[in-house]
């Protein structure tokens, strides 16, 4: 549609460039002026509407001399002299040219599919599907990348919208009580956006802090570098501060490596950053919360089940769940011991069927229900539970030794929880039977371990729970200590000599769905000289999960 002379351009025919900043006042929803700061004929001046704009132009030469890159000129460039690879794909900012390029790109089963699919030289992978499955990764990706740049531009509109209408003056000229923009913004952005009320007042405070609190978080967002879920685990972990210092510092903990991290990893990594920049702060909390929170709670489900809630103080909660573990594989024990359908059925005991499979939290739940059982069938026990000495903590807490002497005040770190205040892991510790790991000052990483209460096999496994923490697959948060150790180099059971090795350096932590992945779906690892894990996929990409510093390095 032509542009008549002196009018600006509209939305529908004139999208902004993707690295274009609002400027100036919003006086029409139609015409609004943007600067493109990488065009230097712009660097000192406002884009005036007229003659900068021809006005006879087709939308698709007005966007290329805005700094569009139509979706076909940008699969030539990636292209090359073959087929688009999906990981260059997926290293393309996120832009209305990416959406472009996105939508031009056909389904490859279509039999009318372009050449985007097709590499003259021949598959890159071992077969053309897999190379059409290489291209449809970086697709999904690139998307992926899309949506949260998306997300980004969402929430900037909605911060907008809320500073134009909060400024906006009372609808009566003469005035009306109790007018408030703010509510009137929530109103009417809650109703745009079918958000219910109470939904858009906490929508309304993430966006408001992620834009004022958070400028790193809301770069990588614009970014495409993280989900939409990532930013909103910072602002959420990042709300007890107020310290725009500790804010910054939390930041500059965590962002660096933010991009290779799913949302719950992300998460502990603030949890844990947080924790460690306000350690005064996060002691209060505990106690404040540890002061109402704490007890235990029944709520009735459907289908004749209830859930019964214990929130405890977490050393306690690990000690509960230690204890109902070993209850739980001493009646395993006793029931495998019996023939099939001997299995007690009574429905007070929790039992079950025998032919159903039973799996942790099952299990669990049977062995509660057997110990408060007999505390209720033979109250005699009660005297003598209360007359034992507590038993020593059933927990692994990683303290650092200027904490541990009290010339710190950093947070510890429990084994399947946390981080928790350092007089807390203090009192534990007191408590514990000692294992020395020696770090790297400089990394943070572990370099040995003399426990002295394991055998050699013990004290292998010991040392690799503890450097590694978690499953060393790609994005995986199974906590080490239910994992495999699994051989990075494959041990030869033919010619151990001639395998890899059982050693520290040689073993990872992987969880038994990783672990037979690696086994029997084609992935391949090796270890970097700098001790990481690199995996590589059936498709030929390479992934490489780096040694974790210590949580309280």
């Amino acid at each position: 549609m032509a542009q008549g002379a002196g009018a600006g351009p509209s939305l529908a025919d004139l999208m902004p460039p993707p690295d274009a900043t609002w400027f100036g006042e919003l006086d029409d929803p139609e015409e609004i002026d943007w600067v493109d700061w990488s065009d230097l004929r712009w660097a000192d001046e406002t884009w005036t509407h007229g003659p900068s704009v021809p006005e006879h132009s087709e939308p698709v030469e007005r966007a290329e001399q805005w700094g569009w890159v139509p979706g076909e000129g940008l699969l030539r460039e990636l292209a090359g002299p073959g087929r688009v690879l999906g990981e260059a794909l997926a290293g393309v900012a996120p832009s209305p040219g990416l959406v472009a390029a996105l939508c031009t790109l056909d389904d490859p089963r279509d039999p009318a599919a372009t050449v985007w699919w097709i590499d003259p030289g021949g598959p890159r992978c071992e077969s053309r599907a897999l190379d059409e499955a290489e291209l449809t990764v970086g697709v999904a990706q690139a998307w992926d990348r899309v949506a949260s740049w998306a997300c980004a531009q969402r929430e900037t509109a909605v911060q907008r919208a809320r500073a134009l209408m909060v400024s906006m003056p009372s609808p009566d000229p003469v005035g009306v009580p109790r007018w408030s923009g703010a509510e009137a913004a929530a109103g009417e952005l809650a109703a745009a956006l079918r958000i219910s009320p109470r939904s858009i007042d906490a929508r309304l405070e993430r966006g408001a802090r992620l834009h004022t609190a958070h400028p790193g978080t809301l770069w990588l967002l614009e970014q495409g570098l993280l989900t939409w879920a990532h930013a909103q685990a910072v602002v959420e972990v990042c709300a007890p501060l107020t310290d725009p210092a500790h804010l910054a510092a939390v930041e500059a903990r965590v962002l660096a490596a933010a991009p290779e991290q799913t949302p719950a990893q992300l998460r502990r990594s603030l949890v844990r950053a947080v924790a460690r920049v306000d350690p005064a702060g996060h002691a209060a909390r505990h106690t404040a919360a540890a002061t109402e929170s704490v007890g235990v709670r029944m709520v009735p489900l459907p289908d004749a089940l209830v859930s019964i809630t214990a929130v405890l103080p977490a050393p306690a909660g690990q000690t509960v769940l230690g204890a109902l573990d070993t209850l739980a594989s001493a009646l395993r024990d006793t029931v495998s011991g019996k023939g099939d359908g001997e299995q007690d059925g009574g429905e007070g005991r929790g039992a079950r069927p025998a032919t159903r499979p039973r799996v942790g939290a099952a299990e669990r739940a049977d062995a509660l229900v057997v110990l408060a059982a007999a505390l209720a069938a033979h109250p005699e026990l009660v005297t003598g539970v209360l007359a034992a000495e507590p038993a020593r903590p059933l927990v692994r807490v990683t303290i650092s030794a200027d904490t541990l002497l009290g010339l710190t005040q950093h947070p510890g770190e429990l084994a399947g929880y946390g981080p928790i205040p350092a007089g807390m892991a203090r009192a534990l510790a007191a408590d514990g039977t000692w294992a020395r790991f020696v770090t790297d000052p400089a990394t943070g990483q572990l370099l040995d371990a003399t426990p002295h209460r394991y055998t050699p096999s013990g004290r292998t496994r010991a040392f690799v729970v503890a450097r590694d923490q978690t499953c060393r697959h790609p994005g995986c948060s199974a906590p080490a200590e239910t994992a495999d150790l699994d051989h990075t180099a494959p041990f030869d059971h033919q010619d151990p000599a001639r395998g890899g090795p059982t050693t520290t350096v040689n073993l990872g932590p992987r969880c038994r769905r990783h672990h037979n992945l690696k086994t029997w779906h084609g992935w391949r690892t090796w270890t970097t000289p700098d001790g990481a894990i690199a995996h590589r996929t059936p498709l030929g990409r390479t992934y490489t999960v780096a040694v974790p510093p210590q949580p309280t390095a």
